[in-house]
């Protein structure tokens, strides 16, 4: 049998006489798998394909393989003619593609593997999923759909039937119910077709297995009604976002300086994806920022110009332009000295080996580093190096990061002494060292690295100081950044000033270890070393000032619930007054609206032709806030009557039984276990009818994505009573219209059950008279809107019932999306047909 590809150009149509839209009119839709989609012996411009592009107005390709299934094994031949096997040939730039899961895999006895496999070597779960991630590799905005088949009844001579194990054990069914886990597990939409309502006998040609023109305008219309459950994927963003305005000084010290700004918008919708991250360049290296509109600058040096700038980059990696320069200059660095201690030691103790000493404050020391560990001593209240050949030893210093202050009370009697700092470990450190015997350059700073593997020890800076040898004294070296100062005898004016290279700042950058050097001499001696936070101030910008007062919103969009508002985006008062914007305030609504620095949002729980006058305001870092901004004046729009969009559909096609599990042609399958009596729902000559005489209610998921939907119900009220369950959460709180052919004047009830207080409670909110047909099979229409419920009769455009919940039962009943049935005890009346649909908006 040969491969059958084709394209189908959709024109548009009304997906068998209900109000469809056409999300993908203009799209590619991609139909990929066995005969089915291959519409094998089915008149040109009959099958599935034509129709379904035809009624979605999109463009449809299919590629169809009769008699192959999606994975391959050497028992089936030596060329691999698998479905998986023609993938190069498939285009690669479809919007929806459509996965037939195919009974040919159970029927060739090709293992059925779990969803989570990876293989394609006969294995078909496996080789969807490979479908599902080649077809993602190649277009990422796609949205990949798990098919599931259409049931099969034969033919006799092979086995194909739905229940029937293969010798592996394996069904269609089973097979269909991994393919349901498979697209579950990886976030494809499941266009269920084996519960579509095919029959056999009028839907199917001879074989039972493909279905004929009949059954493709069933397979068209159940296709078109789930299209319009999805979302269209949106074109990729190539664009860059918007460059930002300057940044705005917040506070700086002598190492670090903080920044804020203004949020930045994406280019507009639908081609922007929206801002994901910022990046603020000027210091030592680039910032991303990831989240908010503030962030420090760490690791600058003292007393130094840069000249800050921002870009926006945007959730696809487009990146603006730089924004206008922001130039600061540093503090100066601080004295040294700080309120926090990290590390002291007096070395106070007995004799012996420095190893493990406990120092009042930190953590212990540990002489494994030094190259010979019993060389360090503790000896009379101090620490001391017994060698000849010279040693180093460090410890951890408890401090928080590079930036500290060291004071060493020191002996150096004969004349030398080396003090660590910025430490990694035995061979990567930095050290000063003083030698009263080198006149003129008696204190240096050196660096130890193994950056390029080999240990080497390099000279950076040499001054000339007055070394006390022949008594205690103090030495205090002050890390700050990029910068070390070192200070001796408790002098105001460092003796050594150095700024570290770049590259150097780089590798030291961060590193907390401290610890002593000796280069050979014994007789030196360490009395006392603290290690403590830099007294570092910083220069905060005292902000007192609200920003700039707003202009007025633009409206953007409006239904009868809601509107979508836009602003230009606020500034504070002039840097260095300014904090930066933070927040926006819209007023005007049932209740005050804050959002972050987006400057768009919309304003949900409106009431329909109600007219709304909002405002905006603007809030800095600090909380100040403007005043309000001119007004907008926004009426909302009519509540509708009925939309284009199916969230469900079900015309109770299928045997005589109980209505649980039963598939709808759209939507999730019917659970009786809500119900008092489940098995008193039952499906009976093509209707759901209620059998008991207590009274009961049964509901299902609607799918629709918030509370307000359309529901239309075709019905033959035979007893003259019947209910419709609406807003529902769970099977003791919903809303629902109830009618009574007796109840005269007040035939039209609404009613509300409530759990909120504990004990299930009914209420009656509203009722109306109405005229109820009680002869033959009619409409009621229930639009569900905001606070706003209408209820039409026998396809009236004018309401019988237009009722507003209070605002109580208006929060408490607000996006619940189930909906279903109640009978009151009645056992005649009948349910034929039900939608829930999207309002008109």
């Amino acid at each position: 049998m040969r491969s059958v590809t084709g394209v189908i150009e959709g024109v548009g149509g009304d997906g068998g006489g209900v109000i469809i839209a056409q999300p993908f009119k203009g799209k590619k839709i991609i139909l990929i798998g066995n005969s089915v989609v291959a519409e094998v012996d089915v008149p040109d411009g009959q099958g599935w394909s034509t129709k379904l592009a035809a009624k979605s107005g999109a463009t449809v390709i299919k590629y169809g393989y009769p008699g192959k299934p999606w994975s391959w094994k050497t028992a089936l031949g030596a060329t691999n003619t698998s479905i998986y096997s023609n993938r190069n040939s498939w285009d690669r730039t479809g919007d929806v593609y459509i996965l037939y899961s195919g009974g040919n895999d159970p029927r060739l006895r090709i293992k059925k593997g779990v969803y989570t496999d990876t293989t394609t070597d006969d294995n078909h779960m496996g080789t969807i999923r490979a479908t599902v991630n080649l077809i993602r590799s190649w277009n990422p905005n796609a949205i990949v759909v798990i098919a599931i088949s259409l049931p099969r009844d034969g033919p006799p001579e092979d086995l194909v039937r739905n229940e029937d194990k293969n010798e592996l054990g394996n069904s269609l069914m089973d097979h269909n119910a991994e393919a349901r886990l498979l697209a579950y597990d990886m976030k494809c939409p499941v266009w269920d077709m084996f519960g579509i309502g095919m029959d056999y006998d009028t839907d199917y040609q001879r074989d039972r297995v493909h279905p004929n023109p009949l059954g493709c305008t069933k397979m068209a219309d159940s296709g078109v009604g789930f299209l319009a459950t999805l979302k269209p994927p949106v074109a990729a963003d190539n664009t860059a976002p918007n460059v930002p305005a300057r940044p705005t000084l917040v506070s700086k010290t002598h190492n670090s300086v903080t920044l804020s700004w203004t949020a930045v918008t994406d280019n507009p919708n639908p081609g922007g994806v929206g801002v994901a991250s910022y990046i603020v360049e000027g210091g030592v290296s680039p910032v991303t920022v990831s989240s908010g509109t503030q962030t420090t600058i760490s690791g600058l040096n003292p007393e130094t110009s840069y000249n800050f700038t921002l870009k926006a980059r945007d959730a696809n990696g487009n990146t603006s332009a730089a924004s206008p320069a922001l130039a600061v200059t540093t503090d100066a660095a601080p004295a040294g000295g700080g309120p926090t201690v990290y590390f002291r030691d007096t070395f106070t103790g007995a004799d012996g080996p420095l190893n493990a000493h406990q120092p009042e404050t930190g953590a212990p020391w540990n002489t494994s580093i030094a190259t010979t560990p019993a060389n360090w001593q503790l000896i009379n209240g101090a620490a001391k190096y017994t060698g000849t050949t010279g040693d180093k030893i460090l410890t951890e210093s408890g401090a928080p990061s590079g930036d500290y202050t060291l004071l060493y009370n020191v002996y150096a009697a004969g004349g030398k002494q080396g003090f660590i700092f910025r430490g990694l470990n035995g061979t990567n450190y930095l050290y000063v060292r003083y030698d009263a015997a080198v006149a003129g350059k008696e204190l240096k700073l050196y660096k130890r690295s193994d950056a390029t593997g080999a240990a080497t020890t390099t000279l950076l800076h040499e001054v000339a100081a007055t070394i006390n040898t022949t008594t205690n004294h103090e030495i205090k070296i002050v890390v700050s950044g990029n910068n070390i100062k070192v200070y001796l005898e408790g002098s105001a004016t460092a003796a050594m000033d150095f700024t570290l290279a770049a590259a150097d700042a780089t590798e030291y950058a961060g590193r907390t270890k401290v610890g002593m050097y000796a280069g050979g001499e014994n007789t030196s001696q360490w009395n006392e070393l603290t290690v403590q936070s830099n007294a570092a101030t910083s220069t905060p910008v005292t902000d007192n000032t609200a920003p700039n007062v707003p202009a007025r919103p633009t409206l953007v969009s409006k239904t009868h619930n809601s509107v979508t508002l836009s602003w230009t985006a606020v500034t504070d008062n002039p840097n260095p007054g300014g904090v930066g914007v933070t927040n926006y305030i819209i007023e005007g609504g049932p209740t005050a609206v804050t959002v972050g620095t987006e400057t768009q949002t919309t304003i949900p729980g409106l009431n329909p032709e109600t007219p709304y006058n909002f405002t905006l305001k603007a809030r800095d870092a600090n909380g100040n806030t403007s005043t309000a901004s001119p007004a907008l004046a926004v009426t909302t729009d009519a509540a509708p009557t009925g939309g284009p969009t199916v969230y469900f559909r079900d015309t109770f096609s299928g045997p005589d039984g109980s209505l649980d599990g039963h598939t709808p042609e759209t939507g999730q399958p019917w659970d009786t276990l809500v119900a008092t009596t489940p098995a008193n729902w039952q499906l009976v000559n093509g209707s759901a009818k209620y059998i008991g005489t207590t009274g009961d209610k049964i509901y299902n998921e609607s799918g629709a994505p918030s509370g307000d939907y359309t529901l239309i119900y075709k019905v033959f009220a035979a007893g003259g009573k019947q209910g419709f369950v609406f807003r529902g959460l769970n099977g003791t709180n919903y809303l629902y219209v109830r009618y009574d052919a007796a109840a005269a004047g007040k035939e039209l009830k609404l009613y509300k059950r409530s759990d909120a207080t504990g004990a299930a409670t009914t209420t009656l909110l509203h009722e109306v008279a109405a005229t109820i047909n009680t002869t033959t099979s009619h409409e009621i229409k229930i639009v569900v809107s905001g606070n706003n419920i209408k209820v039409y009769l026998e396809g009236s455009a004018t309401a019988v019932m237009d009722f507003t919940l209070a605002a109580a039962d208006a929060t408490e009943y607000a996006g619940r999306t189930k909906f279903g049935m109640y009978a009151g005890g009645e056992n005649q009346s009948q349910w034929n047909e039900v939608t829930v649909q999207s309002n008109t908006a």
